[in-house]
């Protein structure tokens, strides 16, 4: 594990650790959720309006069960967001399912063509995109 050092004044720190208690979490832990989900909220926003297909990500379930995608779409996607292009693929595959059907719920929300693959492993899987489900999507899906 890496410490990560933020210099921020005693009242916001007061106020992070407040919150991160009423969440149940410890500071640091929680630290780490605001920013994971501030990455992805920061790269659907950035593929929805970057016009890429969500097929363009070429979605493939492996033997294994994780999901696969076309690296060079992620790249692209990220530096879109300006994120460091590898940062997916030094994630975990729970993280990279997470980003991707985060990224299709957004899709379909916004009216785009249902993926079958997407659909299939939903299907599958049992998952309905809906916010409510977010942790049994992650659960399932991984």
């Amino acid at each position: 594990m890496t410490k990560i050092f933020v210099d921020t004044t005693k009242r916001k720190k007061v106020i992070f650790i407040k919150v991160a208690e009423r969440q149940g979490k410890k500071l640091g832990d929680w630290v780490m959720d605001v920013l994971t989900e501030h990455l992805k909220a920061q790269f659907i926003d950035a593929a929805m309006k970057s016009g890429i297909s969500f097929s363009a990500l070429e979605l493939k379930r492996r033997e294994d069960g994780w999901v696969e995608v076309n690296p060079d779409t992620m790249h692209e996607l990220c530096r879109l967001a300006k994120i460091p292009p590898h940062y997916y693929d030094l994630s975990s595959e729970e993280d990279l399912a997470d980003i991707v059907f985060s990224l299709y719920a957004e899709w379909k929300k916004q009216g785009g063509t249902p993926d079958a693959v997407a659909e299939a492993i939903l299907e599958e899987s049992g998952v309905h995109l809906a916010p409510e489900n977010k942790e049994e999507s992650r659960q399932a899906l991984g």
